[in-house]
């Protein structure tokens, strides 16, 4: 009985830790794991391809993400819905604030962008980035609001347009509730946050970790674009406008985006039948 409640209790930790071992596929990573958790993973594993979490025998995997955002969920595993907080309530920086207030007043009914690609000095393309600000220094109309995600210096972009604002970091969740479309380098965060507030996305992958399979997934269940990196200024202000005026896009991004809020608090739901089994 004991040598039982040690495994079970050993499965949860390894459920719990898989994440770390998977970042670092290393010996020495392989040897910590064992020696912390007192598992062997390779020991575990039904394929030589053990670093997938669904290759363990026995354990029940959880997936920090949707079932309806996936290309076909996978019914062995458990989903635990959109891993995101509440709003944000934090003021906007001063500059963003200015730029939404005056496209609120402003003629015209042109978009408001707003543009991450994320904390990674990797996802950033200083050509694209040129080229959108380009794209919108031509639409006097609109406004784009470039989040550069704490790695980079405003200044480093030179002269901006009068409708274009750059912010080392900005509260994303907030900024995306004024926003009329976000483009993003495929990050989950700012996808999931982006349907929440009911925005269509352009995206944009560096080809990162799991970015193309996300790219992917937005493309499949229509709920944006693919920005192509060596998309011109024409190029881009093109693709805003047909996505911005795309309703069929726009339905589907209010569905899934009623469908994960129906989700909410699975994640506490299924730790706690976990913990009573």
């Amino acid at each position: 009985r004991a040598s039982s409640k040690r495994s079970r209790r050993s499965k949860r930790a390894v459920s719990g830790a898989v994440s770390a071992a998977e970042a670092d596929a290393t010996p020495a990573a392989e040897a910590e794991f064992t020696r912390r958790h007192g598992v062997d993973l390779r020991a575990l594993a039904t394929t030589d391809a053990w670093l997938r979490p669904w290759g363990y025998d026995g354990l029940r995997t959880l997936v920090l993400g949707p079932a309806q955002l996936d290309l076909r969920a996978d019914p062995s595993v458990t989903y635990v819905g959109p891993m995101v907080g509440p709003v944000d309530r934090v003021p906007l920086p001063p500059s963003v604030a200015a730029a939404v207030e005056r496209h609120r007043l402003g003629p015209g009914a042109g978009p408001l962008v707003y543009c991450s690609f994320g904390s990674f000095v990797a996802s950033y393309d200083e050509a694209l980035l040129g080229r959108l600000v380009a794209a919108v220094a031509d639409e006097p109309s609109w406004t784009l609001l470039l989040a550069l995600g704490g790695t980079r210096d405003p200044d480093s972009l030179g002269p901006l347009p009068d409708n274009v604002v750059a912010e080392r970091w900005m509260p994303q969740r907030r900024v995306l509730d004024e926003a009329d479309l976000a483009i993003t380098h495929a990050g989950i965060m700012t996808i999931l946050e982006g349907v929440l507030a009911g925005v269509p996305l352009l995206v944009r992958s560096a080809g990162l970790r799991d970015q193309d399979g996300n790219a992917a997934r937005v493309v499949h269940h229509g709920l944006g674009r693919l920005l192509d990196r060596e998309a011109s200024a024409s190029t881009i202000r093109d693709l805003v406008e047909e996505v911005r005026s795309d309703r069929l896009l726009a339905d589907r991004v209010t569905t899934m985006r009623r469908e994960l809020l129906r989700d909410d608090r699975i994640l506490e739901r299924t730790v706690a039948d976990l913990l009573a089994a």
